[in-house]
């Protein structure tokens, strides 16, 4: 995250463990970020559009998408109906 320009932080109802401190250190290390909640969004064609329009938005170049071993239940949940 800290090699990044900017970092899609994708969560389920409420942000904890990995993915909160994942949010605190972009705001400390003045990161761009953006929080996509998975129970608002549930539809991945939107939360892609809303990933594209940040990296626009913000010149984003380098990404370095990776998921959290502890947010196991954010990735499990599914986006669509």
């Amino acid at each position: 995250m800290s090699d990044s320009d900017g970092t899609a932080i994708l969560y389920h109802e409420a942000l904890k463990g990995g993915t909160r401190l994942t949010r605190n250190l972009c705001a400390l290390l003045k990161r761009a970020y953006v929080l996509i909640n998975a129970a608002e969004t549930r539809d991945p064609i939107k939360a892609a559009d809303k990933i594209v329009k940040f990296i626009e938005d913000n010149n984003i170049e380098t990404r370095n998408p990776y998921f959290l071993e502890s947010d196991r239940s954010c990735r499990n949940q599914r986006l669509a109906p």
